[in-house]
Order: structure tokens, then C-alpha cells, then sequence
């Protein structure tokens, strides 16, 4: 699912660079309610996944740094509409993420 959205980030992006703020808040929240309960631990190593090369996995160098990009792009959608209820989500999302790594 994750690489869906990151598919669909691409091409909002490409056919939509007018509209894109608000409609890419709404996909971060998406991404962000998939992977910020995770653990860099937990995500496949890079030996495992060239073994299987049939599998496309969703993988993030530094996890905390990529939560941060998503909710800095929600935090830009917000600021066009009116969703505080994503912005908080995504704070919060944020907050989790960086403590079970601390």
C-alpha cells in the first residue's frame, strides 16, 4: 500500500502541480497512520530484499527523517484548508515515531 502512495504522490506532483498541497496532506496521513507504530528494526534489511526480487517492499533509509518530511507536507496542506484534525494527527504520528527511537 505504501508504494501505491508514493506512486500516487508522483502523480499528483506530475498532473496536478496547481492542487497538490492539500490533496498530498491527505495521502501523507495515510502514509503516516502506516508507519509511524514502526520500528526501523522491524523493516527488512537490504540483503533479505535483493534475495527476493519479486517483492517490492516499502523501505526508508532513516524512518525519522522521512516522518518528518510527511508531516511538514501535511503542515503546507493544512495551511491551505481547514483540516486541524490532520494536523494534529500528524503531530501526534510524529511524537510516537521519534520516542520508540529514543
Amino acid at each position: 500500500m505504501l508504494l501505491l502512495a508514493e506512486d500516487i504522490m508522483k502523480q499528483i506532483d506530475r498532473r496536478y502541480p496547481e492542487h497538490t498541497n492539500e490533496h498530498k496532506a491527505q495521502l501523507s496521513i495515510v502514509i503516516l497512520k502506516h508507519v509511524y507504530y514502526k520500528h526501523d528494526s522491524l523493516n527488512p534489511k537490504k540483503e533479505n530484499l535483493e534475495r527476493d526480487q519479486k517483492k517490492r517492499f516499502f523501505t526508508v533509509e532513516n524512518s525519522q527523517k522521512f516522518v518528518d518530511e510527511q508531516v511538514k507536507i501535511v503542515l503546507r496542506g493544512v495551511l491551505e484548508g481547514d483540516q486541524s484534525e490532520s494536523k494534529w494527527k500528524a503531530v501526534l504520528y510524529q511524537i510516537y515515531h521519534h520516542a520508540i527511537h529514543n
